[in-house]
């Protein structure tokens, strides 16, 4: 939500520390790295996105579990 002058507020509790790690990821990485450097601009200090989404995590072998 914006708040008074534009700044991004939440009332999560889980996103109230912004040197918490963040793991994004999408299907190919574009949408990730924008919403990565967004996090960034709003302060966040420990954010990363998965490079070529989970399309390539998975071509290179990486695990995915399914809930």
């Amino acid at each position: 939500a914006l708040g008074d002058g534009g700044a991004v507020t939440t009332d999560d509790p889980a996103l109230a520390a912004r040197d918490r790690p963040l793991v994004l990821y999408c299907r190919s990485g574009g949408r990730a790295a924008l919403a990565a450097d967004s996090l960034g601009q709003m302060g966040f200090t420990r954010v990363v996105s998965l490079a070529g989404g989970i399309g390539a995590w998975r071509e290179g072998g990486g695990a995915v579990v399914m809930r």
